[in-house]
């Protein structure tokens, strides 16, 4: 009752309260340049017909990378059963293509239903993994410069973003090394973007295994492939096998980029079933629409385009 006040005292004319709720402290070092007057300054030019090139999302479709025509039948076709709730851990067919997409890569099945986690966007994903796994004070380590988001969401988990180097004389490339002295005993969760946005660069298949084996199983390790499905064939792995022999490792890979569903916003991970009884506990109640899980369905085994996003 002390934090209330009658609608006269302390109010302008409209009855509202003149004093400007606090921020939270979680808020303070969450900060987008990109969101603040670089943003504002472009949508005045848009507002003044210029037209703007954004440089800041990696957004194939203004490319001529529209997702193909069977892929939006398919979502089309699944407009009739998209009004009621799915099921919340995502539609069983969407996960099941991902499940059969590594299984065809492998000859054998390397992970199950179980396995896979959907989410709005791989972004989503991101948050939840750290929703349900930082205390307060826990070290995540991060690459610099990265995807603006990982600090963000670190920050507003209660967590402590630590940066580790991507070594500018060495054409930008993560340095192992640098990150291995900055674990200590309250790093809880290492961040691998591989290729790394906004560097290009990337850790050698090899040298990735050869880290995950040296590292205490109980430090997660997040491998974000956002953009693995441009790698140059001689370059690319697969590092769905090692799900298997890491229980500390969470893979995640958007449809957005190479698969041109960008705005559909629709993405998953891979990781141990106890790890996503976690991360579903955190999650939203049907995060992802109904119809975006569809055309993953159609999307993941669509070689074609895939090569045609690569080259």
């Amino acid at each position: 009752s002390s934090r209330l006040e009658s609608r006269g005292k302390g109010a302008d004319d409209n009855g509202l309260m003149s004093s400007v709720v606090r921020q939270s402290e979680k808020l303070r070092d969450v900060l987008y340049d990109i969101r603040g007057p670089v943003n504002a300054r472009a949508a005045a030019m848009e507002a003044a017909g210029e037209r703007i090139l954004k440089l800041n999302t990696g957004n194939p479709q203004p490319f001529g990378f529209d997702a193909p025509a069977e892929i939006l039948q398919d979502v089309i076709a699944g407009l009739p059963t998209a009004q009621g709730y799915s099921d919340s851990r995502g539609i069983q067919s969407a996960r099941r293509a991902v499940v059969h997409h590594y299984q065809l890569q492998e000859g054998f099945p390397v992970i199950d239903i179980d396995d896979v986690w959907l989410g709005n966007g791989v972004s989503e994903l991101i948050q939840m993994a750290l929703q349900a796994l930082l205390d307060n004070g826990d070290v995540v380590l991060i690459p610099v410069p990265a995807y603006l988001l990982w600090t963000a969401v670190t920050n507003l988990a209660g967590g402590v973003p630590v940066h580790y180097l991507c070594d500018e004389a060495n054409c930008w490339n993560p340095d192992i090394a640098d990150l291995e002295s900055k674990i200590t005993d309250r790093t809880k969760v290492i961040v691998v973007i591989n290729p790394n946005n906004p560097t290009g660069t990337f850790v050698v298949a090899d040298k990735l295994h050869a880290f995950l084996k040296r590292l205490h199983a109980n430090v997660l390790v997040v491998l974000d492939e956002a953009y693995t499905a441009y790698l140059d064939a001689t370059l690319a792995y697969n590092s769905v096998p090692w799900l298997k022999e890491f229980p500390n490792l969470i893979i995640s890979r958007p449809l957005s980029k190479a698969y041109g569903l960008a705005g559909l916003r629709v993405g998953f991970g891979l990781a141990n079933e106890n790890l996503i009884a976690l991360m579903n506990r955190v999650r939203q109640p049907f995060n992802v629409n109904h119809l975006a899980m569809v055309a993953a369905t159609a999307a993941l085994d669509d070689d074609e385009f895939i090569a045609r996003s690569r080259q």
